[in-house]
């Protein structure tokens, strides 16, 4: 019995390729490597920030959902560099790292703030070495090697555009060294930037998984 022959008008399947977070976008996209921070700990975090959030309408709240430990930014690339520079962080990815969360600051000084932030006691030193062997190690792929000392804070909230660097030590008194969460950091993640329909998102691409303690 002869199979019947698909009429040429007939619709065609297309099969759906697997996708590929660099494909059907702008060939050089914004890249920095972060690590992620359970909905636990956001939850804690926005629950010790609310009450001053609702003193201090002059900022721009970040949503939770943008919280995360950024390690080091590397600018714009192409998906080939971004590759390649996924394979060499891959070299020095070691044991998961132990934080406390505490505190709210700001940036520069409580003086003249334009940011506010959530401080990261990094006690055993692991968030320090990370940062340091990146460096390192991206450096042979052409990667300014970062000078000034790392330290490891959350961004919480910025200034409004209009608004004026402002004092903040009285708004930020009853938070300013009180102990928000603990956690263990078991995840690097590499993230590209794009435009979403809120603004721009980020976009992990690529996952490290830290190990255990």
């Amino acid at each position: 019995m002869s199979k019947k022959k698909s009429s040429p008008d007939a619709p065609r399947i297309l099969r759906r390729k697997k996708f590929d977070p660099f494909e059907a976008a702008a060939k050089r996209r914004y890249v920095f490597a972060a690590l992620p921070l359970s909905m636990e700990v956001k939850r804690a975090i926005a629950d010790h920030v609310r009450p001053i959030r609702d003193q201090m309408r002059s900022f721009v709240w970040l949503h939770p959902s943008q919280w995360q430990i950024v390690v080091k930014h590397f600018g714009e690339m192409e998906k080939s560099d971004a590759e390649r520079l996924g394979n060499r962080i891959q070299t020095v990815i070691s044991g998961a790292i132990p934080v406390e969360f505490r505190g709210v600051g700001a940036n520069p000084d409580l003086r003249e703030a334009q940011s506010l932030w959530v401080g990261i006691r990094d006690s055993k030193g692991g968030l320090k070495n990370l940062h340091r062997d990146i460096n390192d190690a991206c450096s042979s792929l052409g990667f300014e090697v970062e000078a000034k000392r790392f330290r490891p804070q959350l961004p919480v909230a910025h200034l409004e555009q209009e608004q004026r660097p402002r004092p903040v030590a009285r708004e930020l008194s009853p938070v300013m060294d009180v102990l928000m969460n603990t956690a263990v950091l078991e995840e690097l993640v590499l993230y590209r930037t794009e435009m979403g329909r809120d603004g721009l998102v980020s976009v992990p691409f690529r996952r490290f998984p830290l190990g255990s303690l």
